[in-house]
């Protein structure tokens, strides 16, 4: 569940998979690379594919610090600060799910 800008929330879904020793994360809308990278570091898996746009389109999804520095990004964005780190550490979650 990710909150949008408009103060309503909408399910989103997150998916993970791993084949062997590669990971695969699908994210629904153009993840911020630092997110996207926050992830391949954290991941438990020694390589970890960040896959955008999988199964929806919420448009940007910026990091709370691009909200704070302004620009087209963030302006644009449907989400409300603070979603792409929720759905990034849902991520995460899943990846260590998946090494269990």
């Amino acid at each position: 569940m990710c909150c949008l800008h408009f103060g309503t929330t909408k399910p989103v879904e997150i998916q993970a998979l791993a084949v062997g020793e590669v990971a695969f994360v699908g994210i629904p809308g153009e993840l911020f690379v630092e997110l996207g990278l926050n992830i391949q570091r954290q991941s438990l898996f020694p390589y970890t594919v960040v896959v955008n746009f999988a199964h929806d389109d919420n448009d940007y999804i910026p990091t709370r610090r691009a909200f704070a520095e302004g620009g087209y990004g963030p302006t644009a964005a449907l989400l409300a600060p603070g979603a792409g780190e929720e759905m990034a550490e849902q991520a995460l979650r899943l990846l260590r799910k998946l090494k269990e």
